[in-house]
Formats: structure tokens, C-alpha cells, sequence
């Protein structure tokens, strides 16, 4: 998800510098596009660093499914929004 909120940022010239950055320029240019995604990537986001700095939570099969389910979407609103035609 994040790769396609950067794409997104990256076409409006923004280089984003972190992961916050990239879900709070969402909040503020693209909330009535994405809406309750950016919450999901916010999640995610959040979730990711735990995963990665406090090793005694596991992600399960089901949440991965249901976060890939969520990247999916997240992907095709971005490309509608790149490619308005799609």
C-alpha cells in the first residue's frame, strides 16, 4: 500500500520522506478520494513497525489475507485517481 501512495505522491512532485509523512499527506490531499483507506494504510503502517521492532506479535493468516484484500482496493482507488479513464 504504500508503494501505491507513493506513486500517487510522486505524480503530484512530492518525494516523500516516511511512512507517516506519506499517510498524512493522504489525510490532507486526498481524503474525499481514499477515505476510510487511509485509515487502513495507517493501520497497516502501524502494524508493520510492530511486526518488525516487537517480535512477540504474530500476524495470522486471516489478517494477512484480509490486509492484502485492503492493498488491493487501496490499489485500485490509486489508479483511479492516477488514470481517471480506468
Amino acid at each position: 500500500m504504500l508503494n501505491y501512495a507513493r506513486a500517487l505522491l510522486f505524480s503530484d512532485g512530492i518525494r516523500e520522506r516516511s511512512h507517516y509523512c506519506t499517510v498524512e499527506y493522504l489525510r490532507t490531499h486526498y481524503r474525499e478520494e481514499l477515505g476510510i483507506s487511509i485509515s487502513s494504510i495507517d493501520r497497516m503502517r502501524r502494524e508493520r513497525h510492530i511486526s518488525l521492532y516487537d517480535s512477540r506479535e504474530n500476524i495470522s493468516m486471516e489478517m494477512a489475507q484480509e490486509r492484502l484484500e485492503w492493498a488491493s482496493e487501496f490499489r485500485d482507488m490509486i489508479m483511479k485517481i492516477l488514470d481517471p479513464g480506468l
